[in-house]
């Protein structure tokens, strides 16, 4: 279970609390979860990170003819993706990145605004690693520690007073 995760409830946005997971969480960390969180409730970042791949693959799909996503259906997930994105059409997916890159754009973000939110790169790699249950992905990891060394992060966490 996760500390918190972001929702829409009643037509609002939202951060639902696991109490007993935040109790376990120090302070420090608790700011990463809620910075992560709230970068994560854009309606368009919710759908797509609030859902796995797949899932929002098939709900792309509901939209197109059955016979032109048949391909998608009988082929491994990459190709799957592919055929996809062809029956989407260019109209929809015209100079855009692909889902997955787009989830992971938005992840990297994510994790940036929990490292700025906690002012913290050992809370932050913490809080990843208890969202995760265990060792975050690499592709978030790597641009994380490259952020933190920044000049950039280290202004916005003086402008918060956290430095």
């Amino acid at each position: 279970e996760k500390v918190m995760a972001p929702a829409r409830v009643a037509g609002a946005d939202a951060l639902l609390i696991n109490l007993g997971r935040a109790g376990e969480c120090p302070e420090v960390e608790l700011r990463f979860h809620a910075g992560w969180n709230l970068a994560l409730l854009r309606p368009e970042v919710l759908g797509l990170c609030g859902s796995s791949l797949a899932f929002v693959r098939d709900v792309l799909g509901a939209f197109i003819d059955a016979e032109e996503l048949e391909p998608a259906r009988q082929t491994p997930a990459k190709t799957a993706a592919r055929a996809l994105d062809k029956a989407l059409g260019s109209e929809l997916l015209e100079n855009r990145p692909s889902l997955h890159a787009q989830q992971q754009a938005f992840l990297r973000t994510a994790a940036q605004a929990g490292l700025v939110a906690s002012g913290s790169l050992l809370s932050t790699l913490a809080g990843l690693e208890r969202h995760y249950q265990g060792r975050p992905p690499r592709g978030l990891r790597v641009p994380l520690l490259r952020y933190a060394a920044s000049r950039a992060f280290a202004e916005r966490v003086r402008k918060l007073g956290l430095a």
